[in-house]
This record gives structure tokens, sequence and C-alpha cells, in this order.
């Protein structure tokens, strides 16, 4: 079993730990490519989603508040239907 402590990746350091869904960096790097690469499209969003599996090791590695997963807000943008703000 590894002891060793754990340092904050590049992604999260600095971050609060326990950040909220719109605190976290959803940086999209499509989006720097030539605008003829892409398409930009509004996804049919779905009429009742919920949450099938929450990786609740993950969410502590990137700094997301565990809690996070009850948020309907949070399983709205999880399934396309809310979108993080920038």
């Amino acid at each position: 079993m590894n002891t060793a402590p754990q340092t904050p990746t590049s992604r999260t350091a600095g971050r609060p730990q326990g950040a909220a869904l719109d605190a976290l960096d959803f940086t999209n790097r499509i989006t720097d490519l030539d605008p003829q690469l892409l398409r930009e499209v509004t996804p049919t969003p779905l009429s009742q989603p919920r949450l099938l599996h929450f990786n609740r090791a993950l969410a502590e590695e990137i700094g997301l508040d565990t809690a996070a997963a009850q948020d309907p807000a949070f399983v709205a943008a999880m399934a396309g239907n809310r979108r993080v703000e920038q």
C-alpha cells in the first residue's frame, strides 16, 4: 500500500479542495483549433437525467466536492442539459 503523501497535480494546484462544479477547469482545447475543423451544436436535452455512477476518488483528486453528486445542477451538467460556465 502506498502511504506517500499525495501532492496536487498541476490541474488542481491552487484550487480549494471541495470546489463546486463551476469552479473546476473545463479547458476545451478543441475550440482552439482552426474554426473549419469544428462545428458548435446544441445538444438535445435529456428529459429525466440521472446519475448512474459517481467516482468519489476521482472527484477528490480533481478537487470536486463529493456532495456535488447530489446536486441536480451537477447531474444536469454531466448529462449536457446545463452548460458549465468558465
